[in-house]
């Protein structure tokens, strides 16, 4: 991967700043779309925060893509990623039927996460 980022242009000091980050979003349930994505130069890696990018190169089952970052996602004031249950360590003791409870969406979240893997993940979003 470090010959690809430098084929790209990062250099060793990109890749120290954390420049290439790896990303997802959702497509279905329990299926993700993943790219590896470049950062502007003068960004910091963003935390919790919804990227826009350019894919110049589609990802396939054998190889990530490497893709340019356009822009963050301002309007989306939610993370990309959230978990969507709790463990319940005391669950026998409170006679529930399970160790595991649902973490329900906030209004407005509703319909822009995927579940998978027992996570929310954002939802893909293609622009042309």
């Amino acid at each position: 991967m470090v010959a690809r980022a430098h084929a790209a242009g990062l250099t060793r000091s990109d890749l120290e700043a954390g420049r290439l980050l790896q990303v997802e979003c959702g497509l279905g349930p329990d299926y993700q779309w993943s790219s590896y994505a470049i950062l502007p130069r003068d960004w910091a890696a963003p935390v919790n925060k919804v990227l826009e990018m350019r894919v110049d190169q589609p990802s396939t089952d054998e190889r990530l893509g490497l893709n340019p970052v356009t822009g963050l996602v301002d309007s989306f004031r939610f993370p990309g990623k959230l978990r969507q249950f709790e463990f319940i360590p005391d669950w026998k003791e409170k006679g529930l039927s399970s160790n595991l409870r649902a973490i329900p969406l906030q209004p407005g979240q509703e319909g822009r996460y995927v579940s998978l893997h027992s996570d929310y993940l954002i939802a893909c979003q293609q622009r042309r």
